[in-house]
């Protein structure tokens, strides 16, 4: 399909339909396009795009998301992330890898407003 107007116009409504219906009926429109592809690469690609989205259906709920009122799109997770990782930059800090993400563990604990549910519930 590709960058054609018929392509992007085929995308877009998978798109409204995660949006809008969940992940059912565009999961549906990928395994019949699968089926009607000749070309080899694009059916893997297709294939992939399945595989991908069929163990992830539950974060693909998008209309279950809204009807509890949490927000859909990437922006706060975005912002969170710059804010976290600003947080180890100041002037003259050097982090590993383990401590920078134990550090962002627990910032990101008291940015939910988790870090007393955490301290207090027993840990297995």
């Amino acid at each position: 399909m590709g960058d054609t107007p018929a392509a992007k116009a085929w995308s877009s409504a998978r798109m409204s339909e995660f949006k809008h219906k969940g992940a059912a009926d565009p999961l549906g429109a990928i395994r019949r396009l699968t089926t009607r592809t000749r070309s080899p690469a694009k059916r893997r690609s297709l294939e992939q795009l399945t595989n991908y989205i069929t163990p992830r259906l539950d974060m693909l709920a998008y209309p279950k998301a809204k009807e509890r009122g949490w927000d859909i799109g990437s922006g706060p997770t975005e912002a969170m992330c710059k804010n976290l990782t600003l947080r180890l930059k100041h002037s003259g800090m050097k982090w590993d890898a383990t401590n920078a993400s134990n550090f962002m563990n627990l910032i990101s604990l008291y940015e939910i407003r988790q870090v007393t549910a955490y301290w207090t519930n027993p840990k297995p």
